[in-house]
């Protein structure tokens, strides 16, 4: 928080010159921190901005007044340069508002104030954006803590509107566009407990004085995560020692699968190929140098399933180098570099005898085309990258860095602490629909677990007991809580089987939309989102259903004068015909046409009528228009000046179409 943005304290703007100068020999910006001090010795009035402090009088005798009212009252200020004369050049005066307290604290040490879930939570639905804990913490400091001149912090701090027999001794701190109500917890820490708009209270009754307090004041992170990670860390270091721990068997299991994985692509090597050609049917073929190398590469590829070949200028360090270095993941940094652009394709044919090898680029892959002369060899890109991400994950975990540092102890069996957060219902109305009739007590407790959980809420069943309609309706729940929020990319799910995550995305709509799916099956070009079918559903729908409805009046009259539009223009009318049709439309379409779009229509029929030489007469309908366009006619003046104009611009507008009004009568 900046000094001018402190709306506490009572104000005095004041002008101020320099006392033995004509302009302030410093350079002053708007808006900058500024103190008043009066020394008792010498009697002087210095004005301080940054670290230069020069000697100020009043500008004016109001000035002085103001001046000498600050000296006598000697109460805790804090000032800010509202303006500057003039505004380039040297500056010659300045303009000042000071903001005077009753009294001031000092606390001293520091002051650490935590933030837990719950105002995390609170501060992510005013921003609506998800944001870490660590950038809300420094949203807070922003928006609380003053930085004063000198040394250390200043924040503004009131009673709080809790009782005043509230043990806790709450307090409620100030700042810019909020309020912040702080008390103590049971172990004697300081906590946020409420985030409030600032406001300006109504009566004197409730205002409360607000005081500064210097001091080294800083807000902490207080949530599970963050009060956590210190002591997982050495918890988990010591369980993750032991034979049976989750964590070390996941550890040697990757290890087990990487050397699973790179054994079986040194089975085949490398094969290099001096010539690659694409095929009319979009494989391409490699012409392999070695003829002795084919044989053996052909048994193998035939024998496997799913293989997949890489296609690059030089062969992988892992294929390369020993088991225990391609183990190490540092070993393939400048092959993960590489992969991104690989050619990558299936293995679907090849002769001994041809020395040559047929690949199918994979679906995405095929606008890429392979290095020559390079070599194939069995694709890792995949597995390396699978490996890799499964052991940052586990080493993010073991360290307690992941977002939920109190996972690696849940996964190891031991007890850990709850986060601080609202119940939340498990049942709406969505949720009803979405079940048809009324969920079973398992499924209602089902969400409401998921829905409250700390950290992780496991979901089991047998087939038919009702979880992908429980997913679907969690999903539902989940959007209506966060509906304040950003809502796009809050929920993710996934499953080892795309057939898993497309059965249930195909039952679930939030909102009445599709959920978009990531990811397809090896070998389908669709992306398989399911949008496209609900498009088609939803447009299949909306026809039947305009199918099943009456026709209305105004889609027949609108099909009829489509019908009289297209004979006007597929045959040559005459005038009168013209006329004629123009009158058709007039009368059929009356009720569904606004007044300026009839006089257009009664313009033409005039200007056709004229072209064969018939003067029109009032017919009854011409006559109710000019009798309505009269009767519009304002003479109030007040009415008048509403759309008295534009109503007597009609009036003389349809006379002078029927010849009515010449110029004696204007």
């Amino acid at each position: 928080m900046k000094a001018h943005e402190a709306a506490f304290g009572t104000c005095s703007l004041i002008e101020l010159v320099p006392a033995d100068a004509t302009t302030f020999d410093m350079t002053v910006a708007v808006r900058s921190e500024a103190a008043l001090l009066f020394s008792e010795a010498t009697g002087q009035s210095l004005l301080r901005v940054g670290n230069v402090a020069i000697s100020v009088r009043g500008r004016d005798k109001q000035g002085e007044t103001v001046l000498a009212r600050l000296r006598d009252r000697n109460l805790p200020r804090l000032g800010w340069v509202v303006a500057v004369t003039p505004k380039s050049g040297a500056t010659e005066w300045l303009q000042v508002q000071m903001h005077e307290f009753p009294v001031q604290y000092s606390w001293p040490g520091n002051i650490d104030i935590g933030v837990d879930e719950k105002i995390v939570d609170v501060i992510r639905q005013k921003l609506g954006k998800s944001i870490s804990a660590t950038e809300v913490i420094q949203w807070l400091t922003e928006r609380f803590v003053l930085v004063d001149q000198g040394s250390g912090s200043k924040v503004f701090i009131s009673g709080s509107p809790a009782p005043e027999s509230d043990h806790r001794r709450p307090f409620r701190m100030h700042g810019k566009g909020y309020a912040i109500d702080v008390q103590k917890t049971p172990d004697d820490r300081l906590l946020v407990t409420r985030l409030v708009e600032a406001r300006r209270e109504s009566s004197a009754e409730e205002r409360r004085p607000i005081v500064p307090v210097q001091g080294n004041v800083r807000f902490c992170d207080s949530t599970i995560a963050g009060a956590f990670r210190g002591t997982a860390r050495s918890q988990l270091d010591q369980l993750v020692e032991q034979a049976g721990s989750y964590l070390n068997v996941w550890r040697e299991y990757n290890k087990l699968e990487r050397d699973s994985v790179f054994r079986r692509a040194r089975t085949l090597g490398w094969l290099s190929y001096s010539d690659a050609k694409r095929q009319a049917d979009g494989r391409w073929r490699f012409r392999i140098q070695d003829a002795k190398q084919i044989d053996t590469a052909l048994n193998l590829l035939r024998g496997a399933e799913d293989v997949e070949l890489e296609a690059a200028s030089h062969p992988p360090r892992e294929l390369q180098e020993s088991s225990d270095t391609s183990a190490n993941g540092s070993s393939t940094e400048g092959d993960l570099a590489r992969s991104p652009k690989a050619f990558v394709g299936s293995f679907v044919g090849g002769t001994a005898a041809g020395r040559y090898l047929d690949v199918l680029p994979t679906g995405d892959l095929d606008d890429r085309e392979p290095p020559v002369p390079g070599v194939l060899f069995m694709s890792m890109s995949g597995d390396r990258k699978r490996l890799e991400r499964r052991e940052r994950a586990q080493a993010s975990i073991a360290l307690a860095e992941c977002p939920m540092p109190q996972l690696g102890l849940l996964l190891e069996g031991s007890v850990v602490p709850e986060r601080r957060r609202k119940a939340e219902a498990p049942l709406s109305a969505v949720v009803k629909e979405i079940f048809g009739d009324d969920p079973t007590p398992r499924q209602i407790e089902a969400i409401r677990v998921a829905l409250n959980t700390p950290d992780i809420a496991l979901i089991q069943g047998p087939p038919g007991t009702g979880k992908t309609k429980t997913i679907a309706a969690l999903q539902a729940r989940l959007a209506e809580l966060g509906e304040d929020g950003d809502l796009a990319g809050q929920t993710l799910l996934t499953s080892y089987q795309h057939d898993a995550v497309e059965n249930a995305a195909a039952k679930t709509l939030v909102f009445g939309l599709p959920a978009i799916k990531v990811g397809r099956k090896h070998g389908r070009s669709d992306d398989g989102d399911g949008f496209d079918r609900w498009r088609r559903e939803r447009v299949d729908a909306i026809r039947a259903d305009l199918a099943s409805l009456p026709e209305r009046p105004v889609s027949e009259v609108l099909r009829k004068v489509r019908a009289m539009s297209a004979a006007y223009q597929a045959s040559r009318l005459g005038p009168a015909e013209s006329a004629k049709m123009v009158r058709e439309i007039e009368d059929i379409a009356r009720p569904y046409l606004s007044p300026s779009v009839m006089d257009r229509l009664l313009a033409i029929r005039q200007e056709l009528s004229a072209q064969y030489g018939s003067v029109p007469n009032f017919e009854s309908d011409d006559r109710e228009l000019l009798v309505k366009a009269v009767r519009a006619l304002r003479i109030d003046p007040i009415s008048f000046g509403d759309d008295g104009a534009r109503n007597a611009a009609r009036v003389m507008q349809r006379l002078e179409r029927f010849g009515s009004l010449d110029d004696n009568s204007r």
